[in-house]
């Protein structure tokens, strides 16, 4: 699996562990507007990353990744204060969109029916990028993360294949993490006071 004999495969491996690095330290981050400049920094490495092992589908998604987290970026940055964590009908378009140019750039650069995986895997983070809610960020990055997997074996990208399972397994104990902390808010707030 992988060319391990060839430099441009090795440094694509590289790439994608730097890139894993970045995504990782989004699952522990609370700040949206943090989230979105890291989820820049990931898919620019991962594009990167996969052009060098001829993984289209996948560079597409990540391009479009690229694109998705300055147009939600800027989507938020020109929204009333009143609005900010409310789905407005800008929030859908941009969403509609963003799901149709993912759909033409997979038809255009698939591989077989199983390099869909990318375009799941990418729309499953686009959805989770486009929440307001950081528990559905951390859902739905372990939806996205399960699928990239997958997609990561088809393309037989190693390292993806390995921090893939790693980072499903970071993004799970964020998410139970994230639920023991609002379980443990919510019992201190439920408590009867003693005067």
């Amino acid at each position: 699996m992988g060319d391990w004999t060839s430099g441009t495969y090795i440094t694509s491996q590289v790439i994608v562990t730097l890139a894993y690095v970045l995504l990782g330290l989004t699952f522990f981050i609370k700040n949206r507007k943090a989230i979105l400049y890291f989820g820049i920094g990931f898919s620019s490495f991962m594009a990167i990353a996969l052009s060098l092992i001829d993984a289209w589908v996948g560079v597409g998604m990540f391009s479009i990744g690229i694109v998705r987290n300055v147009v939600l970026f800027l989507v938020d940055k020109y929204k009333r204060e009143e609005n900010k964590n409310r789905l407005l009908l800008v929030d859908w378009i941009v969403l509609a969109t963003l799901a149709s140019v993912m759909i033409i750039t997979t038809y255009f650069t698939m591989d077989g029916w199983l390099t869909w995986f990318g375009f799941m895997a990418s729309f499953a983070f686009t959805v989770a990028v486009w929440q307001k809610n950081v528990f559905w960020y951390r859902v739905l990055g372990l939806v996205s993360e399960v699928l990239w997997l997958v997609y990561h074996a088809v393309v037989e990208n190693v390292s993806g294949i390995v921090f893939a399972g790693i980072m499903s397994a970071v993004i799970l104990v964020g998410l139970i993490l994230f639920i023991v902390e609002r379980v443990k808010a919510r019992k201190v707030i439920s408590a009867p006071q003693v005067q």
